[in-house]
């Protein structure tokens, strides 16, 4: 069955959509967290430095919950019509692994930028 342009366009969108709304979201829960880890370097209060280690604990777990949510999620609630529900949970797998790679790898490139961003910013507080 071929699905017409207007359901593809649909789809898509509402897709895009989704994905910019999670992405923004944790951009700003990774901002949070800079925040409270530069918090904690400027005071050295021990409170603010479980607090960012609990954040970036909760943070993290958060990913990792909405890639495995990613790759099981039944395709239909993503407004993906019945005849395409196959090729979306190939998909949906494929997306959640390679975004488990990146959420969970040995490298941990989440907490690599996080702290990058926060020597950002403490390296433009000793500029003079």
């Amino acid at each position: 069955m071929m699905i017409s342009t207007d359901d593809l366009v649909r789809i898509l969108g509402l897709l895009a959509f989704r994905a910019a709304d999670k992405f923004f979201k944790f951009v700003s829960w990774a901002i949070i967290i800079v925040g409270l880890r530069y918090a904690a370097h400027l005071t050295s209060d021990r409170s603010i430095v479980w607090l960012a280690e609990i954040a970036m604990t909760v943070f993290g777990t958060a990913l990792v919950l909405q890639v495995i949510f990613l790759a099981v999620r039944v395709p239909g609630t993503l407004g993906v019509p019945e005849s395409l529900h196959t090729a979306s949970r190939v998909a949906q797998v494929i997306l959640g692994a390679s975004l488990m790679v990146v959420v969970a790898s040995p490298f941990l490139y989440i907490d690599q930028i996080i702290e990058r961003l926060s020597q950002a910013q403490i390296s433009l507080e000793s500029k003079p």
